[in-house]
């Protein structure tokens, strides 16, 4: 990883325009979970987002610009940048070539970090079975020690398909397990519902395990302009009911959607976590129009 103050630059395309570079500093490398981020105040604007963060001491590329960020709430703030470490990046290309398995990996658990430690700490075992308890500090992965953060885990449990060595740190000894990892859905291979701006979505997130008993489908996305984005719709809040039906996999919802009337009006009862002091979860009635239910799915480049 690059020190702070390393002289960097970032090449792009901002706007359609030819190659253009901008020029900073490392400011920090920061952990923005669930990952390591490298900050520095070389401009990303929209285009060059994707490009090479190079360090210009050794012409190496140490990172890809990914987002920018400006608080505007203030005239006077300027813009800090973000690129995602080439280490990780690197280790999927390396997999890839070889034919491996390069898919992002995890153990069946959820993670804790403290304030002044970002170490994964176990909150939720997914399993009961697989020995981990909730406390444990992963520590080790086949017996590479020091583990960082999620981010480095994540790095270490990749490409491994069997069973993953794991030491953790309980109750001031170490406890060595032996863990088989889940594989997280691909991203490119999801598809979702679109019904009037609102999109519905399977379970795909990092922490989709602690919500597959539920079953519940998610909102993944309200567009800008639509129906839903004038309503109490929102992104990741659990689809309780359509129509007072409940469904747990989009095929049956986008046959039902289809089946009704085009003028239809829609009832979906959505469910997230209370804004209203008194309780835990709260529940909206959300009506759109039936429109055009159409089926999103995730881009792909063009084949050469």
């Amino acid at each position: 990883m690059p020190r702070v103050g390393t002289p960097v630059a970032i090449f792009g395309h901002p706007g359609s325009l030819s190659y253009t570079a901008t020029r900073g500093i490392i400011s920090s490398i920061s952990w923005v979970f669930p990952t390591e981020i490298i900050q520095s105040d070389a401009t990303v604007n929209g285009g060059n987002s994707g490009g090479p963060l190079i360090d210009l001491s050794t012409g190496k590329i140490v990172g890809i610009a990914a987002a920018s960020f400006r608080d505007t709430n203030d005239d006077h703030s300027t813009a800090v940048s973000f690129s995602e470490p080439i280490p990780p990046v690197c280790q999927i290309l390396d997999l890839l070539k070889s034919g491996r398995d390069a898919r992002y990996r995890q153990l069946p658990a959820a993670y804790a970090t403290a304030e002044d430690d970002d170490r994964p700490i176990v909150a939720t075992v997914f399993d009961p079975t697989s020995g981990l308890e909730i406390g444990d500090r992963i520590v080790a992965v086949n017996g590479r020690g020091d583990v960082r953060n999620t981010s480095d885990l994540a790095s270490r449990l990749r490409g491994n398909e069997g069973m993953v060595n794991v030491t953790v740190q309980r109750d001031g000894r170490e406890v060595a397990l032996s863990l088989a990892t889940r594989v997280m859905p691909e991203i490119t291979q999801t598809k979702s519902i679109e019904l009037s701006g609102l999109v519905i979505s399977n379970q795909w997130k990092l922490d989709s395990a602690e919500f597959q008993h539920e079953g519940y489908l998610f909102i993944d996305f309200t567009r800008p302009g639509s129906e839903a984005e004038m309503t109490e719709a929102y992104p990741g809040q659990h689809l309780v009911a359509v129509n007072n039906r409940t469904f747990t996999d989009l095929d049956q919802l986008f046959n039902y959607l289809q089946n009704l009337p085009a003028e239809s009006d829609i009832d979906l009862i959505l469910k997230a976590a209370a804004s209203e002091q008194p309780f835990y979860r709260q529940y909206h009635l959300v009506t759109l129009p039936r429109g055009e239910p159409r089926w999103l799915e995730a881009a792909r480049p063009a084949d050469d």
